[in-house]
């Protein structure tokens, strides 16, 4: 007979207790050889969201905090860290080669808006609000004052996602010229960007800090992922609001022009890809999992 190989593809979210993750290793059937039969059972550390499971170990010798927190970087990540530095370089070799064709300029370009890279960013960032979403669902309780803060989480980076599509600070930017001299940046240092990162980034910075420290507690369990979501953010607002300062100083075409474009927006874009990590660790090790749906594959 033939050996058989059964697999299993992931089709919904499921959340379980952090008390009880041991009992809710996945059970995966490894395959059909003869008349034997075996099966095992995956850490849930060892999915990834590509659905390959590997290295498949005993239940009982795992613990699973450390594990998801020396687990290799997961494929869906690497992926996101591939476009980001893909759009990167297709932007600066569009502009070392001239920019021949008009319209992949206008599709690649990082200092415009409404293109390739402005959706993407949007995407990134309403996957790490999707996946906070789901872990301030399970671990918010309406008389705890103290799990509230969790909630405003993903809001924020839904927010993220939605400025990215409708220029929301863009739009505030020049709301702030009213604080400048004649209420316009035209004649001060900041003619192209306003101060609109002293205004609304700096407190923002401050509010933020202080958000993530008063939720800090549900990360003991997962002290990587946390580290991951601060410096993921904080790579992301050093773009957004540092490096983009600096467009008020360079020639936006000249070559210092497009670095100062590239580093922003690679920060940006790496920063939430790193977020988005440090999300999808905090599921894994706080006990949430896929779950599987068999399907026969013969060979």
């Amino acid at each position: 007979m033939e050996p058989r190989a059964w697999f299993f593809l992931p089709r919904c979210l499921y959340d379980f207790p952090a008390s009880s993750i041991d009992d809710h290793l996945l059970g995966v059937e490894l395959g059909t050889f003869g008349k034997s039969r075996y099966s095992s059972s995956a850490p849930l550390k060892m999915f990834i969201s590509s659905a390959v499971v590997s290295g498949l170990v005993d239940a009982s010798s795992v613990d699973l905090e450390k594990s998801v927190s020396q687990a290799r970087i997961p494929l869906l990540i690497l992926v996101f860290f591939t476009i980001d530095a893909a759009l990167g370089i297709a932007y600066v070799l569009d502009y070392l080669a001239g920019h021949p064709y008009g319209l992949v300029t206008r599709l690649l370009d990082l200092g415009q808006e409404g293109n390739l890279p402005t959706w993407y960013s949007s995407v990134q960032w309403f996957s790490v609000a999707a996946l906070l979403a789901i872990f301030a669902r399970a671990n918010f309780r309406i008389s705890h004052l103290n799990s509230w803060p969790l909630l405003m989480l993903p809001l924020i980076f839904f927010a993220f996602s939605l400025d990215e599509v409708a220029s929301i600070h863009e739009r505030l930017a020049l709301k702030t010229d009213v604080f400048l001299l004649g209420g316009s940046r035209k004649n001060t240092p900041f003619f192209r960007t306003g101060i609109w990162m002293f205004v609304f980034g700096v407190p923002f910075v401050v509010l933020f800090g202080m958000l993530i420290l008063s939720i800090r507690s549900y990360f003991r369990r997962a002290p990587d992922a946390f580290v991951k979501i601060f410096v993921g953010m904080a790579i992301s607002l050093a773009g957004a609001l540092g490096i983009e300062t600096l467009s008020n100083f360079v020639d936006f075409d000249s070559l210092s022009g497009i670095i100062q474009v590239t580093a922003e927006e690679l920060c940006e874009m790496a920063g939430s890809t790193i977020v988005l990590w440090g999300s999808y660790e905090l599921l894994c090790v706080r006990g949430f999992a896929f779950r599987f749906d068999n399907v026969r594959i013969e060979t």
